[in-house]
């Protein structure tokens, strides 16, 4: 289910094809949330996400970042969108206003929406049941009740894992990076 949402992230932020892996001993759930802290190809902290997936085949995947942001990955069966595209677009729940910035069309399947500032995106994406990117051609709300759990055990796992923003090394195969 996370395969791509973490091709996604690392090519976010590498702008190279690499592939990330779940650091061993970090996964955890919260109701249908599931997260980890992952490394990138390079075997170094990429970040701590969270993800869930619909019975319509969306999928919706925040990641964490050492750098104090967030992303919001999402995508939408039947929705094909043009990879490298950027899009004006406004992130919304529905409560208080959204948040408007660029989305950035990772691949054919997902879009992603970076907000600065870690502490006011968690607050953010905490406040509604309801989840929606507008401008990219998806008229979807994602049912993201839990989330709020999800990302506070997320934000846990930057705390430990991302040494306060600066990359660490990953463990040999098997061992917490602790």
């Amino acid at each position: 289910m996370r395969a791509f949402p973490r091709l996604a992230a690392t090519l976010a932020l590498t702008a190279s094809p690499a592939f990330a892996g779940d650091i061993p001993g970090t996964e955890f759930a919260s109701g249908n949330w599931v997260g980890a802290a992952e490394t990138g190809s390079d075997g170094r902290f990429l970040d701590c996400y969270i993800s869930v997936g619909y019975v319509n085949g969306e999928q919706l995947w925040v990641g964490l970042y050492g750098d104090d942001s967030l992303t919001v990955f999402l995508s939408q069966p039947g929705t094909a969108f043009a990879p490298g595209k950027t899009y004006q677009a406004s992130l919304m729940t529905e409560v208080g206003y959204p948040i408007h910035g660029q989305a950035f069309a990772v691949d054919q399947n997902f879009i992603a929406f970076t907000i600065a500032g870690l502490n006011d995106g968690l607050d953010f994406l905490s406040q509604g049941t309801y989840l929606r990117l507008l401008g990219v051609g998806v008229d979807q709300s994602f049912d993201v009740r839990g989330m709020g759990g999800a990302l506070a055990q997320a934000n846990a796992c930057l705390a430990v894992n991302g040494r306060g923003g600066k990359l660490a090394s990953a463990a040999p195969a098997g061992t917490p990076d602790r």
